[in-house]
């Protein structure tokens, strides 16, 4: 597995940056039409004239945001927010230097997700299509990882962590660990490689110390290459009494590399993201797949921020100078987050340990 290391800065800022005295910008607040109240945490995103993105941003506390332009020009605005539909700007001219006031009144059409229903055969679609069920739960996704995303690289709160790393024998009983506990501004549980890399070479590879397991952090879920290697499908819980509603994913066809594979799983009465569960694929006969992979538990504030709640990744440990190659034990690493805080240290949300 790949461990948090010091190109995490450079990962978390790749999506969202401070502005700082823009030369042009559009700077406003985000509004809910029907009541007429501020939106924290909605996400705004910027593009040109061609569609393509140019700033993104969530808004304060207060609904309001600042989006810098790359230079004079038309732009659209776009608003996004867990469970509604997205709202569109008309075209918005900018000149030179010029800061631009906009309010957004965005309707608030919920996201259907109650009535889809999920066939038993749904063909896997790279790219579904919008108005696809399966887009739409992408849509709702994407959100609740930017959002995520850009929460820490604000740095608004603070997190009371507890982390663990423990070696299984092959039966998963504990044969030791290590626990640790840290107050921080928080990232994603682990770093991962970049996204053209994994495409290419995938999420497992060779190294000087045995196999690295590579786990898919915000960027590569997000990315293009992911979204090109990997088909989409619906896909109900095994308890039809649980309101979640899958957004599955699993490579390509024809794609023989070690890959992963995977659930999103989304409410679907909140259209909210409540945790991610992926497998490795294409696994050496040795490895027992079933338990090889990991799970990412997302959670909101009543702010509207949204943080990685807890997260575990299991992978093999093959055994050394055997005839063949055969299991030894697993290693597992992971950790939940117990506190919430505000940047200066008042309490905003804790968490019991679990029994």
């Amino acid at each position: 597995m790949v461990r948090r290391g010091p190109a995490v800065a450079t990962l978390l800022l790749s999506l969202g940056a401070v502005v700082r005295s823009p030369a042009q910008a559009i700077r406003g607040e985000l509004i809910a039409a029907a009541t007429a109240q501020q939106v924290p945490f909605g996400l705004i995103l910027l593009f040109d004239v061609a569609g393509r993105e140019r700033d993104r941003t969530t808004t304060a506390g207060d609904g309001r945001f600042v989006l810098r332009a790359p230079g004079p020009g038309e732009y659209r605005l776009r608003a996004l927010r867990i469970g509604y539909r997205r709202w569109d700007s008309p075209p918005l001219q900018l000149a030179r230097g010029q800061t631009l006031d906009y309010r957004i009144e965005m309707p608030e059409v919920p996201v259907q997700l109650a009535g889809i229903t999920v066939e038993e055969r749904s063909r896997c679609r790279v790219r579904p299509a919008e108005g696809e069920a399966a887009a739409t739960l992408w849509e709702e996704v994407a959100k609740a990882l930017s959002i995520t995303q850009l929460t820490l690289v604000r740095k608004i709160y603070r997190f009371r962590t507890e982390t663990f790393r423990r070696t299984l024998d092959p039966a998963l009983n504990p044969l030791d660990e290590k626990r640790a506990s840290d107050v921080g501004f928080g990232d994603w549980s682990f770093v991962s490689l970049p996204p053209e890399s994994l495409a290419q070479r995938g999420f497992v590879y060779d190294s000087t110390g045995g196999p690295v397991y590579v786990a898919p952090d915000i960027p590569v879920l997000l990315s293009e290459a992911f979204l090109s290697s990997h088909c989409f499908r619906l896909q109900s819980a095994a308890d039809d009494t649980t309101p979640l509603i899958g957004l599955a994913f699993e490579p390509a066809h024809g794609r023989r590399l070690q890959d992963i594979a995977g659930v999103l799983w989304l409410d679907r009465g909140t259209a909210e993201l409540k945790f991610l569960e992926y497998h490795y694929t294409n696994l050496a006969a040795w490895i027992p797949a079933e338990h090889i992979g990991g799970r990412v538990e997302f959670d909101r504030l009543p702010t509207g921020a949204w943080f990685i709640r807890s997260w575990l990744i299991t992978a093999p440990i093959p055994r050394i100078g055997a005839p063949r190659v055969e299991l030894h034990g697993f290693r597992q690493g992971g950790g939940e987050v117990r506190e919430v805080l505000t940047a200066d240290g008042r309490s905003v949300r804790t968490f019991p340990k679990a029994p």
